[in-house]
């Protein structure tokens, strides 16, 4: 079954039934329903859509956006800039994989799961950035900015655990945040050249342990000798041979 309903406000909403859940599409994106838990998934986008910049809403005809699913945005021609609303609480695999024109994303989330190279080989993406000054995002896959070659900084924290592959050849990244509690994997960051600087949100004495891990299996940069900042909290301590702090 396919319906198509013309608002009054002359946008057009097209619907197909699967298995009892309804799909609408709503300028260019498919939206597929929870109809149990009133919550609506981003399924994935038309080919038509040349749309530079969107802005996904908080809701879909009263279900609550909270998913982007794998591969929805994956190899987009178009995209440029995304912004996410604070409803969303997963990106999935892919979802924006090789989307070689997108630049920036704008997050709002206070938590955010991101799955395996959700924005793997987004070469020009340069700023992610979340509205909410608490916005952590919580890696759950492998290469998550992989290969993300112009990116510079991303102003947000990273918690759980960083899987392996996650800022590999993020040639331009400047700096990095982390919550205290983190787990860093073996080779989570790598090939950064410019990575100078790394933000720990939390007590020192917590961060020891991850911060030695760092140092043993030379995970930032392949080394620690281009990191020259640490700040732990609000307070920063200058690296050299004798200022180590671990």
């Amino acid at each position: 079954m396919f319906i198509v309903i013309i608002y009054s406000t002359g946008m057009i909403c097209y619907f197909t039934q699967k298995e009892g859940v309804f799909v609408p599409y709503l300028d260019g994106i498919f939206y597929e329903l929870d109809i149990a838990n009133k919550t609506a998934t981003i399924r994935n986008i038309t080919k038509t859509n040349s749309n530079p910049e969107i802005k996904i809403p908080s809701n879909v005809k009263g279900y609550k956006v909270v998913k982007i699913a794998s591969e929805a945005f994956m190899h987009s021609k178009h995209l440029r800039e995304i912004s996410l609303p604070i409803t969303i609480e997963v990106i999935g695999k892919r979802a924006f994989k090789e989307c070689q024109a997108l630049t920036q994303v704008k997050l709002e989330s206070r938590q955010i799961n991101i799955g395996e190279h959700a924005f793997f080989g987004c070469k020009n993406l340069m700023v992610v950035s979340s509205a909410n000054w608490n916005t952590t995002i919580f890696p759950t896959g492998y290469g998550v900015f992989q290969q993300c070659i112009n990116v510079q900084f991303i102003d947000i924290d990273f918690g759980g655990s960083v899987r392996t592959s996650t800022f590999d050849c993020c040639n331009a990244i400047t700096a990095l945040r982390f919550a205290h509690n983190t787990t860093l994997k073996t080779d989570a960051i790598k090939n950064c050249p410019k990575l100078t600087t790394i933000y720990i949100n939390g007590q020192f004495d917590a961060s020891r342990p991850m911060l030695r891990k760092m140092r043993k299996y030379k995970i930032i940069c392949d080394e620690l000798s281009n990191v020259i900042e640490l700040v732990y909290d609000g307070y920063w301590v200058e690296i050299d041979d004798n200022t180590l702090p671990f």
